[in-house]
């Protein structure tokens, strides 16, 4: 390897870079280099700093077998929660995976002055999180985020 280098630096060496045909080898294997170390570096962040995956559901492993539940299942099953707050609507969730941990992502449209978004927010991830572990016996969900993507002010009638 270090005979390819140095061969290959040599050959640079001998090369006329005040000439078209010398100045366009450079340039070329500057653009190469360059590229180079901006693709091993993108391999590096995407090896060493994975974020969170969409995932399909979760395994849930028993003794006598296993058991999967799909993330649309969890998905509805966080949307039945909507009925008991009158004041936001479930416009989209997500489920995500990140090694063995998940994550319950939920987009709300919430309706200022109904009720206030410091109540509603703490009491919609726990309804969430113990109703996983009470219906499904889910327990790894430990992250819900919520995210309000709309908020507006409700017509007095």
């Amino acid at each position: 390897m270090n005979a390819f280098f140095s061969k290959l630096l040599e050959a640079f060496k001998n090369v006329d870079s005040a000439s078209f045909e010398g100045g366009y080898v450079v340039g070329v294997a500057f653009a190469i280099a360059i590229i180079s170390v901006i693709l091993a570096l993108k391999i590096i962040v995407l090896i060493f700093f994975r974020g969170a995956k969409k995932s399909n559901g979760i395994k849930i492993k028993k003794s006598d077998g296993n058991i999967f539940v799909a993330s649309s299942a969890i998905i509805d099953f966080a949307k039945s929660y909507e009925r008991d707050f009158p004041s936001l609507k479930i416009d989209r969730a997500r489920l995500f995976e990140k090694k063995s941990a998940y994550c319950l992502d939920i987009d709300i449209s919430f309706d200022i002055g109904k009720l206030s978004l410091p109540d509603v927010e703490p009491a919609l991830k726990e309804k969430i999180s113990s109703g996983l572990l009470a219906s499904f016996g889910i327990d790894s969900v430990n992250e819900v985020k919520i995210r309000v993507i709309n908020a507006a002010r409700a017509a007095n009638p």
